[in-house]
């Protein structure tokens, strides 16, 4: 094309004509080159992308594993646990049985008579905390709670030193998420219902400062059956409470049908 030009006019031209297409020829090929490097790198972050959501999901897949792993083997061992719980309740129950009508001595140092329920299930409260199951949890309000078991209680207790003292009872147990059957039943063993308390206002054989009236030592002590013992009571507690724990559980465990059958929760 150089070659065939007419004139030099037309030389410079064609020349000027040549550098132009070169010149957008260069100008596409480099937005080919930085598109094709755009490209490479969107590839590159994809890729990436991909194998860290491939690796979380891989996480995650094994986080699940491993919960359902763990929960499981957590049901297996609250299962073994009520096993075993109900298989010493059980042989507790036999060994008081044998026994029965003898006496025994009490964590304050009275002396007991050995009782035997008629039934080794203690059961639930029906209703009022987090660890006593209502048929309808939403329908149990600590009103309604505190009303029907200071009544029991009040029943349970009536011409004893503890007398009227049920509401402490009832609003400790719905408070601390407490079988409410289970301290007054205590108070029973251990001091005959507060009239033998070897402290003043202790009426649960417990070698600690509770109080100086009988309300704040009922929260006082159901507070520390929450905190140490459990929410009801089991044969593990009562051999805490009262070693070996044999004839106290089953003392506790008839007087708490005493305060209210477990047939009739």
């Amino acid at each position: 094309m150089i070659l065939s030009a007419d004139s030099f006019y037309d030389l410079l031209s064609t020349i000027q004509y040549l550098d132009i297409i070169q010149a957008r020829n260069n100008t596409e090929l480099q937005s080919l080159i930085d598109l094709d490097a755009e490209l490479t790198e969107t590839r590159r972050a994809l890729a990436e992308d991909m194998a860290l959501a491939e690796a979380e999901k891989a996480a995650a897949q094994e986080a699940l594993d491993e919960a359902i792993a763990a929960r499981e083997a957590l049901q297996a061992a609250i299962r073994a646990q009520e096993e075993a719980e109900r298989a010493e309740r059980e042989r507790a129950l036999a060994e008081a049985r044998a026994h029965e009508g003898e006496t025994f001595t009490t964590a304050s140092g009275q002396q007991a008579t050995i009782e035997v329920p008629p039934s080794p299930d203690i059961g639930a409260t029906g209703g009022g905390s987090s660890s006593t199951a209502p048929t309808d949890p939403a329908s149990i309000t600590r009103e309604y709670f505190v009303e029907v078991w200071s009544g029991r209680i009040d029943s349970y207790l009536a011409g004893s030193p503890l007398a009227g003292y049920g509401y402490a009872f009832a609003e400790a147990a719905w408070d601390y998420g407490v079988d409410p059957r289970w301290s007054p039943a205590i108070s029973c063993i251990e001091s005959s219902k507060g009239f033998y308390c070897f402290e003043p206002y202790n009426a649960w054989g417990w070698f600690a400062y509770l109080g100086s009236d009988w309300d704040t030592t009922i929260r006082a002590h159901v507070r520390g059956l929450a905190n140490g013992y459990g929410y009801t009571l089991t044969w593990a507690a009562a051999s805490r409470y009262c070693p070996p724990g044999d004839a106290w559980y089953a003392a506790c465990a008839a007087e708490m049908q005493y305060v209210w059958p477990t047939d009739q929760l």
